[in-house]
This record gives C-alpha cells, sequence and structure tokens, in this order.
C-alpha cells in the first residue's frame, strides 16, 4: 500500500488538473475538457468492452492513459476532429466542436453569438448529452453520495470512489471535490462518467432566467431613456437598445487571449518567462503542479518543458476573479482576492507588468510564447490606460472604451493566432503597457458590453492619435477596392463642426490645408501634432528600403511595382520621391521612388509612412517642439518640397498634418469634443457614419 500512495498522489494532482483546466477558463461555471467529453460519448454509444478501436496514433494521446481507448474510438468513427496528429485532450470543449458533435449525431444545440471559440460550459453540454442518451440503456443518471476517494481512502483503488451508490470508476472526473456532497452523476456499469452538484448541474437555466429577468427590466429603463443612435431607425434601435450592461451576464463570461510580446513589442517568442506573485501562486504542467510562495521568483525557459506544444499554466491560489464596482479600488481589490501575476522577463512603460486571470506559457521550439487570459472586460481595463491618456475626460475615455470592446469582440471572431485572439502591441490594442487607472476603469464599467454597431452588426471602431483636420474613406488606409469592400461606417470627413466633407486630392489645394489652414476651423487645430515638418535626404531613404521593403513586399507585393535592370533594388540610387496618387481627404495613396536604373511604385498609407521614415531626424511640430527616433513617419497626409543644391538634390522637407492613420475615432479630438461637453456617444456619432452603440448580446 505504501508504494501505491505516490500513484494515488500523482492521480489526485492529475484530477485537480483537471479541475484547475476547467477553473482557469470558466471562473464561474464549470467547463469540460475534449477528453473527458471523448469519454462520455464513447461509453455512451459504444460497448468499451467489446469494441476496441485501434485508430491512427495521436501525438498527444499516449497508451494506457485514462482517456486513450475512448479518444481513439470517437476518433475512429469519426464523431469528433482532430488538428492533424493532435487531439489537445485537457483543452476545454468549444461551443464550435460542440455543435459539430452535434450535428454529426443529428441534434441541435444553439451556439450564442460571439461564442464559437469560447468553452462550453458543462451544464450546456450536459443537455445535449441528455439528447443523446435518451432511448438508450447504456447510460443512467443517479443522485448520489460521495464517500471516499483514494486520496483519503487506503481501502480504494486508483480512480475508484466509493459511493451511497457502490463502488465506481471515475477515471478524469475530479471528483475530491464533493466528498461528503450529495452529485449528479453520469454512471455505466462501474464508470462514473461526470459529476457536478445539483446547481452547478443545471447552472445553465438559472442563468437564462437571469438573462430574461435582467433584459425586461432593462428595456423599461431603456425605454424611459429615450436612447437614440445618429443614423439608425427606430425599427433597428428596438433591437440594438443599450440595455442595462451590468444585467448582461453573457458578457461577463467571455474570456479572451492575449499574447504577450517580449519587450519593446519585437516578437512573440521569448527566450525565458520570469514570474512572482504577491500571493500564494502556483504552475501546473501537465503532469504536476508546483507551489510557489509570495515573492518567490520563477523562470522557465523552453528546456523546462519536455516537447514543443508543452504547456504550463501560472495561477494565483485564490486567482478567481472577483466583479468590483467602480467606486472599488480595483488594484487593491485583485491583490487582496486573487492577486496579481508579475512578469520580469518583460518591460514595459509602467515597468515590470502584472496581470491578472492565467498566464500560459507553450513551448516553441526553442521559445515559449506567453498568453495572459482573462474576461474580456477585464481585458479592458489594461487597454483604455494604454490607448488613451489616463487624465483624459470620463466621456473621451468611455468613447475609447466602446471602441477597444468592439475591436475586442471581433477579435474574439477572427483570432490573430491559433493560441491567441490579440496581442498586446500596437498590431492590435496597446494592454497594459501604462498599468491600470481607476478613471479608465470606470469608463469600462460605465460602458460594460457596449460596442459600436451598424446594420445590426458589431462594426470595427478604428482610431488613431490625432486628426490633421481632414479624415479618410477605410479604402483609402487599409484595403483597395480589388480586395474588399470598405467600411461603410468609416467615412472621408472634415474635422470641423459640423463635419463637412474634404476635396483634398488636388496638389495645390492640399499643400494649401497644411500650410495655412482656415482659423478657428478644426477641432484639434491647437494639438501639437496638428501640423508637423521634418527634413529626409536620399541616403535615409534607402535605409528604410533596407530595413523594411523586402518585409513589406512579402505582406502585399500587390503594392509595390518594381522595374529595374537586373530586378534588384539598388538602395543607393535614388534620386526623386514623387507623389502619383492623393486620396479626395489629402491622405498619399501612391508614391514614386526613382533612380538613374530603376523605378519603384508604393502603395498603401502604412508601406510609404516606412519608407519615408524620420528615424534619424528631429521632427518639428506645431507648437515647436521636436520628436525623435520615429519609426514611421507621423501620417500620410503630408507634401513633399525638394531641397536643392544647385542641380543636386539634397533631401526634401516633408510638411504634413496629424499622427496616426486617420480613419475613425480621433482620440486627441474625442478629448476636445468631451471638453466641450459632448457626452460619449455624441462623439462617436461624430466620428462614424449611421451607427449606435448598443450591448453585445
Amino acid at each position: 500500500m505504501r508504494r501505491l500512495k505516490p500513484v494515488i498522489l500523482l492521480l489526485a494532482v492529475m484530477a485537480f488538473f483537471l479541475w484547475g483546466k476547467w477553473y482557469f477558463y470558466e471562473p464561474e461555471e464549470v467547463c469540460i475538457t475534449r477528453a473527458q467529453a471523448a469519454r462520455m460519448l464513447a461509453y455512451a454509444l459504444y460497448d468499451m468492452e467489446e469494441q476496441q478501436e485501434e485508430g491512427r496514433t495521436l501525438i498527444d494521446v499516449e497508451d494506457g492513459i485514462w482517456y486513450a481507448d475512448e479518444i481513439r474510438m470517437v476518433v475512429g468513427n469519426d464523431l469528433m476532429q482532430t488538428d492533424g496528429d493532435l487531439f489537445h485532450p485537457t483543452d476545454f470543449l468549444t461551443y464550435s466542436e460542440a455543435g459539430d458533435i452535434a450535428h454529426r449525431l443529428q441534434k441541435d444545440l444553439e451556439i450564442p453569438p460571439l461564442k464559437e471559440k469560447i468553452p462550453i460550459p458543462v451544464s450546456v453540454w450536459l443537455d445535449l448529452y441528455d439528447e443523446v442518451i435518451d432511448g438508450l440503456d447504456s447510460v443512467e443518471v443517479k443522485r448520489l453520495t460521495v464517500d471516499a476517494v483514494p486520496a483519503i481512502s487506503d481501502e480504494l483503488k486508483s480512480w475508484q470512489a466509493k459511493t451511497s451508490e457502490g463502488i465506481f470508476i471515475y477515471e478524469g472526473v475530479p471528483l475530491d471535490n464533493y466528498i461528503g456532497q450529495e452529485v449528479i452523476a453520469y454512471v455505466r456499469g462501474d464508470q462514473l462518467l461526470m459529476a457536478l452538484r445539483p446547481e452547478e448541474r443545471y447552472a445553465a437555466e438559472s442563468v437564462k432566467a437571469e438573462i430574461i429577468e435582467a433584459g425586461q427590466a432593462s428595456d423599461v429603463h431603456a425605454s424611459e431613456s429615450g436612447q437614440t443612435g445618429t443614423g439608425t431607425t427606430d425599427d433597428e434601435m428596438d433591437n440594438m437598445k443599450n440595455e442595462n450592461p451590468s444585467a448582461d451576464l453573457s458578457e461577463k463570461e467571455s474570456n479572451i487571449r492575449v499574447c504577450l510580446m517580449t519587450t519593446g513589442f519585437s516578437s512573440e517568442y521569448h527566450e525565458k518567462v520570469t514570474v512572482m506573485a504577491d500571493t500564494d501562486w502556483c504552475i501546473t504542467f501537465k503532469d504536476s503542479i508546483r507551489q510557489c510562495l509570495p515573492g518567490e521568483t520563477v523562470t522557465l525557459t523552453a528546456e523546462d518543458f519536455d516537447e514543443d506544444g508543452d504547456v504550463a499554466e501560472i495561477r494565483t491560489v485564490n486567482g478567481k476573479i472577483t466583479e468590483t464596482s467602480a467606486d472599488t479600488d480595483r488594484t487593491a481589490m485583485e491583490n487582496e482576492e486573487g492577486g496579481m501575476l508579475q512578469l520580469l522577463s518583460i518591460e514595459r512603460s509602467c515597468g515590470f507588468p502584472a496581470y491578472e486571470g492565467v498566464l500560459k506559457v507553450q513551448r516553441s521550439g526553442s521559445t515559449l510564447l506567453l498568453v495572459n487570459i482573462l474576461p474580456l472586460e477585464h481585458y479592458l481595463y489594461g487597454v483604455v490606460p494604454g490607448e488613451m491618456p489616463s487624465n483624459y475626460g470620463s466621456e473621451a475615455l468611455k468613447a475609447q472604451a466602446v471602441c477597444a470592446r468592439s475591436y475586442a469582440m471581433l477579435s474574439l471572431q477572427s483570432p490573430k493566432y491559433d493560441f491567441a485572439d490579440v496581442n498586446d502591441s500596437t498590431a492590435c490594442q496597446v494592454y497594459m503597457n501604462q498599468g491600470i487607472s481607476e478613471s479608465c476603469c470606470e469608463a469600462v464599467d460605465a460602458t460594460a458590453g457596449e460596442v459600436l454597431i451598424s446594420g445590426g452588426e458589431i462594426v470595427s471602431a478604428k482610431y488613431f492619435s490625432t486628426s490633421c483636420g481632414s479624415m479618410s474613406d477605410s479604402d483609402d488606409i487599409w484595403l483597395y477596392p480589388e480586395e474588399a469592400e470598405a467600411l461603410a461606417h468609416i467615412a472621408a470627413r472634415l474635422e470641423t463642426q459640423p463635419p463637412s466633407l474634404p476635396s483634398l486630392d488636388d496638389e495645390t489645394v492640399f499643400r494649401q490645408f497644411i500650410d495655412a489652414p482656415e482659423a478657428e476651423t478644426y477641432v484639434e487645430e491647437n494639438e501639437p501634432w496638428f501640423r508637423w515638418r521634418v527634413m529626409i535626404t536620399p541616403e535615409e531613404i534607402g535605409q528604410n528600403m533596407e530595413k523594411s521593403l523586402k518585409q513589406r513586399m512579402a505582406v502585399n507585393p500587390k503594392h509595390f511595382t518594381v522595374l529595374t535592370v537586373n530586378g534588384e533594388i539598388d538602395t543607393d540610387d535614388i534620386q526623386s520621391v514623387e507623389i502619383l496618387d492623393r486620396a479626395v481627404s489629402g491622405v498619399v495613396r501612391k508614391i514614386r521612388i526613382s533612380g538613374k536604373n530603376q523605378e519603384l511604385a508604393v502603395s498603401g498609407e502604412y508601406n510609404i509612412r516606412c519608407l519615408l521614415a524620420p528615424s534619424e531626424q528631429s521632427v518639428i511640430l506645431n507648437d515647436g517642439s521636436e520628436k525623435t527616433g520615429l519609426s514611421l513617419l507621423p501620417s500620410g497626409y503630408f507634401y513633399l518640397a525638394e531641397q536643392m543644391d544647385g542641380d543636386y538634390l539634397t533631401g526634401y522637407e516633408i510638411r504634413g498634418g496629424g499622427l496616426g492613420h486617420g480613419a475613425g475615432l480621433s482620440q486627441n479630438g474625442a478629448r476636445v469634443l468631451a471638453d466641450q461637453g459632448y457626452d460619449y456617444k455624441a462623439i462617436l456619432s461624430y466620428y462614424f457614419d449611421n451607427i449606435a452603440v448598443g450591448n453585445a448580446s
């Protein structure tokens, strides 16, 4: 028996690990792993004593482990799908995967909007499972009491549980948490396939009831408040009214996966990950748990993982994420309730960043991928101060929160990676670069669940730093007619009051607009980045081409046309740069860089800003201040003034305005409008056409 105790302890640890997987993704409701789902389906539909399916080899399904035969059975019968040679047994079963199983069994499963990639709660899964076993005599549903498990009884063998209904084998079921409690159990013969407390089993029904009740109450609230949306019909508003966001339970259930980049946001791949916490915390590997003390520092490298793709999950022991009110000190609340995990291997503007939720570390070759998983609304607490200064007016911060939430919700539908929905850099939304501020948390809470809606759908809420007084259609910045349709709600306009239509595609008119803007006309005319100028030489353009041309051409070769003698670009052969195409908003859409033996035509605002980046020059701003070390030209709203030494071109003075891409919401413009008395919905309606602010549900 002494020899068995280490084995029993290991099995208990594995059960605790599976429970941890549940607790990790949905802290308020239990979920089910793919291995557990496979076991339940196999015992419901097949005779596991007689029928054994060899199946193909799966890399992450080892022979002899408790779920191996069951997984091979459901895969061999085309009931569950694999990811190549991987099954991902400890990953949570998602709504989409459960829907696929339902379809193959000719059953119905309603998948909530935006939930396809979210883990399905076990109570919802069991509703489907009840339909599967209805009419079969294979699986019974029993109410029983758990009396003992091997961890507390030497009389029981591994994975044996003593219950009020007899001895059962409970492989893969985290039964240790239910000792002495009544559970609803799914059993076949002596196999216990799933067990939950009654309140857990029927959690889905209680959540539905709460949503209906909250929706009824909030309909009255919306009707009394008389909220409207610019450019949206009354019928549309009936469907999109902003119900009381705090009652929207579905949004609080959504988690987002954030890939944390290295210092300087230069790469997704980390050489090491160093973590500490100010409370008890732990690291869960696939077959072990390491407990850590407050202040203890642990460093992980690829050598700490057995195989490529192996994962470790890091959480505080009390890491359940709790809701807090807007007038609560959120940072202190998190430390008290769940603690924060601080990363010492990366640096941000706030120093060493600290994160709530769970950190997931995954080996990728000789490096590590690092993902922070947390509720979407809490993610926004770290985004809003990273994207907008926290001392901006509350209405501007609310507008930013709605834009950031809209982006995040769309990212759940179309993740940037297979392992994460977004990253924490400007490529997505800057997250936890400035830490957390109370004013930004209040803005997130005040707009909880609210997104930008057009045509009954969540739409992309693009934003940028500062306008030059003119803003662009989306297709002038990101898209081209042959590739995709423009985002109709992001339209060209002059930043006047009210907005007006620009006509700045003529070079002379645009130069006048930049050099002598009409006074007291544009919302941001007093902002430092409203106007700027900088010098650039042919040599510096050549250096930019060496650094970024190949990379930009690889991203989208259609945006580059190269004419050379030998097919290669000589970065020392630059004699002139000219603007070939300018949009009605004034943004440059195409330039040509010419040399003695070559021509290079470049399209796209971002590509152009890369090649004309003033990385070694000082940019002179509207207020006379200077900025240096820019990796991009401040904006695509500029013109070129030749600088000649006799007949020799020495360079160009680039004169322009604005900071950022210039389409959608201007963040500094939002601040100015908020200071003038605009509320956040009016701010959003100023910058976007035909939109409403509604609840994501």
